[in-house]
């Protein structure tokens, strides 16, 4: 009886904890593939080309409130981490700037005779190796001339493709202060899934973990920076025991967990040494 009191208290002392230590921030990944390149100055040095796969998360918190006072179209806007647009194209990323978030959510309900939905961050911070670019943006936009993927304003925590036109196009833009160099870079995404990112609100790394699909019935993917690769992981229980380890082999690593009991896990990397990853296990 002793024995059991004590790991219910354990339970509700772990509880307790994730609620203090840990936030939640919704995230949409996203993968495509590059269909137009404008390049003519080579600002890209030839390294993205037509064809290639484009992948990243948008990351978005679902409690912030529309400051738009048209009743048909919302304006969420978002001034601090870990809300922005992260994305990869070839190796090379292009994300907003968390020093200084500037994040546009819009949703727009059947205004102008269409629905839209528009994610865009203003100020992003691009490849070390480009010019540096003072105009920079990125941007995913929706559009259904139809005017029933939408019936309302709310914020979207879901995205049906099948309910918007094709093309589902991502943009990515960067001019110089002259604007004598520039270059766009545009994508038709072809998937969408849901990605819940939990992690310590002190944790430098948080902006570069995603756990993928979440919640997760046989495999998951642990999505990392680069300069995780080669880290540890630790699966642990609501009980904190670890129940699997293993080792971060690329900046994707697939982790099998058909055989875990359905329940609440957390994942630790040990690089980051505050952060834990919440996932749900169906």
């Amino acid at each position: 009886m002793k024995r059991k009191l004590l790991y219910l208290l354990s339970l509700l002392l772990l509880n307790f904890l994730s609620l203090t230590i840990y936030s939640q921030s919704h995230s949409l990944y996203i993968k495509g593939v590059v269909t137009y390149i404008d390049d003519t100055e080579n600002a890209l040095n030839s390294s993205i080309i037509v064809g290639d796969t484009i992948y990243g998360t948008i990351t978005y918190d679902l409690s912030c409130t529309d400051n738009n006072t048209l009743p048909e179209v919302a304006d969420y806007r978002y001034y601090n981490t870990p809300n922005g647009i992260d994305i990869n194209i070839n190796g090379y990323t292009f994300k907003t700037d968390p020093d200084d978030v500037n994040f546009l959510f819009e949703v727009i309900d059947n205004h102008n005779n269409r629905d839209n939905l528009l994610f865009r961050s203003y100020a992003n911070v691009f490849p070390e190796d480009l010019p540096v670019f003072t105009d920079t943006h990125i941007s995913w936009q929706l559009d259904d001339a139809t005017q029933t993927a939408l019936d309302n304003t709310d914020i979207q925590e879901y995205i049906e493709l099948s309910a918007w036109e094709q093309d589902f196009g991502l943009s990515v833009r960067g001019s110089t202060v002259t604007s004598d160099t520039s270059f766009s870079i545009k994508s038709d995404v072809f998937y969408v899934d849901t990605v819940n990112i939990f992690s310590s609100i002190n944790d430098q790394y948080y902006r570069d973990v995603k756990i993928f699909p979440n919640p997760a019935t046989d495999m998951i993917k642990i999505d990392v920076a680069p300069e995780l690769m080669g880290a540890g992981y630790v699966l642990t229980d609501q009980a904190g025991r670890t129940v699997m380890r293993g080792k971060l082999e690329g900046t994707v690593t697939g982790v099998d967990i058909r055989k875990l009991p359905a329940g609440i896990y957390f994942i630790k990397i040990d690089q980051a040494e505050t952060s834990a990853f919440k996932l749900m296990k169906r």
